[in-house]
């Protein structure tokens, strides 16, 4: 069971840490696969003995942690879910372009489709009808 790090080695506006957290990380083995866009620098550490150096700082400062981060995925996941329900595709492509514009331009097509939730075929329609605006 491991912490995974991802320092991007580019600047960009986007966080340049990634932590995938999944409960079940800790007492069974994951099959998660990370695949970096740009050069990266990753770290794999045990997760016990993360969050043993984050506890041996502070009694509170875990909990303090975790909340933090998991609020913040839960946030996102709710608004991408949200979107996904109360947008049309072709609105939630112009959200993607107004908020993450380093991602249109770094992150492969099929992944940002897929991102979107729609197919490969209709995210470029949508990219094909953003151009010609």
């Amino acid at each position: 069971m491991g912490f995974y790090g991802c320092r991007c080695n580019e600047t960009s506006t986007d966080p340049s840490t990634v932590w995938p957290v999944f409960g079940r990380s800790r007492t069974i083995r994951n099959t998660l696969c990370l695949t970096t866009v740009t050069p990266a620098t990753v770290w794999v550490a045990d997760f016990g003995a993360f969050r043993a150096a984050i506890q041996s700082h502070g009694e509170g400062l875990w909990p303090q942690l975790a909340m933090a981060l998991t609020e913040e995925r839960a946030e996102l996941t709710s608004m991408r879910e949200f979107r996904k329900h109360t947008m049309s595709a072709k609105e939630r492509y112009q959200l993607l372009l107004e908020e993450y514009p380093e991602l249109v331009r770094r992150v492969p097509d099929n992944q940002l489709a897929s991102w979107l939730g729609v197919v490969p075929a209709t995210f470029s329609r949508l990219k094909t009808g953003a151009i010609k605006k």
